[in-house]
């Protein structure tokens, strides 16, 4: 068999490979993680800080992140509310959030009201109170977390002062489903929790999307290079267009999410956050620098300039790969690893 032969059908073999793989990682983002249900918030009738009522059908529609603290504290809720001020600023669109107090008898939604505008608490965010059992019930057995008033006997003269509260921070999904639990007090934590609800709230498909998108353009490009180097070259061009029809649509994918959701953190730290920032950063600059290489390359083949055409793809083509596959392990890293 002559050797274009030989490389054509290698080609073609390996094109199906790939293909494959491409198969199976869509069947995996399908599948991939959002984080895990706990269990669905019960019913409650509470009141707000605006002297609405506050159910569980208000939580209901958008992501929340909920805390449990009281206005008298000095000791762990100033720091919890300035870390819940601090998560409303960075967090994405839409995203509310929900302080119940476990010291309804003072906590008025007067009081919870100047609370609020102390803490410069943006629009989306309530401050709960209501009847005593009905919160201390919501938080240990609707939440899980620990939040009950001490028995004068055994007050002792700490922060918290006759309460005692869990200073985790919870996430609820749109349908009210707890979906975790982090530790207000770990900036990991934090991070982490930032970008789960990212994950969680509406637009949270569109990283999968994305990856998807990027690793089918790494595929195209790796079967265009094949079928190219066996002389296939409607072939080749075939996959070509393909590449860039799905870089194309990543990019608008891409400006599309973080239009809306914004810049989401690694949660991690330490060396494997110098890489994920490493890798980053490189695939960025590429990122910007491949559109006129990409356009250059395709112009000069949709001229016929197929010397020029050889010249600039011998560039493009690896430089392109690489913000292709460094797009899949960047999405890989910041919301499955």
């Amino acid at each position: 068999m002559p050797r274009s032969g030989t490389v054509g059908t290698a080609a073609l073999t390996g094109a199906s490979v790939l293909l494959a793989l491409l198969g199976a990682w869509l069947v995996y983002l399908a599948s991939a993680g959002a984080p895990p249900r706990y269990g669905e918030v019960p019913a409650f009738s509470l009141t707000a800080h605006d002297g609405s009522s506050f159910t569980r059908e208000t939580l209901r529609g958008q992501v929340a992140v909920v805390d449990f603290i009281f206005t008298r504290c000095t000791g762990t809720c100033p720091a919890m509310t300035t870390q819940m001020a601090l998560m409303q600023a960075a967090a994405p669109a839409g995203t509310r959030f929900v302080s119940f107090t476990v010291d309804p008898q003072f906590d008025t939604p007067e009081v919870l009201s100047r609370y609020a505008r102390d803490h410069r608490a943006r629009e989306g965010w309530w401050f709960v109170t209501g009847a005593a059992s009905s919160l201390y019930t919501l938080a240990t057995q609707g939440f899980s977390l620990m939040a009950m008033e001490l028995p004068e006997d055994e007050r002792k003269a700490t922060d918290d002062g006759p309460f005692l509260h869990s200073s985790k921070l919870v996430l609820l999904d749109s349908n009210a489903w707890i979906r975790g639990y982090y530790d207000s007090e770990d900036p990991v934590a934090r991070r982490r929790l930032l970008r789960d609800a990212a994950r969680l709230g509406p637009y949270g498909v569109l990283p999968r999307v994305n990856a998807s998108l990027n690793a089918a353009s790494a595929i195209l490009l790796l079967c265009g290079y094949f079928l190219v180097r066996s002389g296939r070259r409607p072939a080749h061009r075939n996959c070509m267009v393909g590449a860039l029809l799905s870089s194309v649509l990543f990019l608008t994918s891409y400006l599309d999410y973080h239009a809306h959701v914004g810049s989401v953190r690694f949660p991690a730290e330490g060396a494997l956050r110098t890489c994920y920032l490493a890798i980053l950063a490189s695939h960025t600059v590429l990122a910007a620098a491949i559109v006129p290489l990409v356009a250059l390359t395709v112009t000069r083949a949709a001229r016929a300039r197929f010397d020029a055409h050889r010249r600039i793809a011998r560039l493009t083509l690896p430089l392109w790969g690489y913000v292709s596959v460094t797009g899949v392990v960047v999405y890989w890293m910041l919301y499955q690893l």
